[in-house]
C-alpha cells in the first residue's frame, strides 16, 4: 500500500524484510556465534558431567510437582 509514512516520505509500496536485513548484519552474526557457543557448551556438558548427573538422578524419585505442593493455583 503506497502512501505517506509518519516522516512524510513516500514508501512506494516497498516492503523491507526485517529478517533478511537482520540476517545479513554484524549483530546477527554476533548473536548467532553466541547462540552456537551456548549449544556447544550444553552438548559438552550433556556428553560428560550431565550424563553422569542424569544417571544419579534417575535412581532418585521425582520431586513433587508445584501444583501438588500448593505452589500453583488449581
Amino acid at each position: 500500500m503506497a502512501g505517506r509514512s509518519k516522516s512524510g516520505d513516500r514508501d512506494n509500496g516497498v516492503t523491507v524484510s526485517f529478517g533478511a536485513k537482520f540476517a545479513r548484519s554484524e549483530q546477527f552474526k554476533a548473536v548467532f556465534r553466541e547462540g552456537m557457543a551456548l549449544v556447544e557448551a550444553a552438548a559438552t556438558y550433556l556428553d560428560g558431567d550431565g550424563r553422569k548427573e542424569a544417571r544419579k538422578s534417575a535412581a532418585r524419585p521425582w520431586p513433587t510437582p508445584p501444583k501438588a505442593c500448593g505452589l500453583l493455583p488449581g
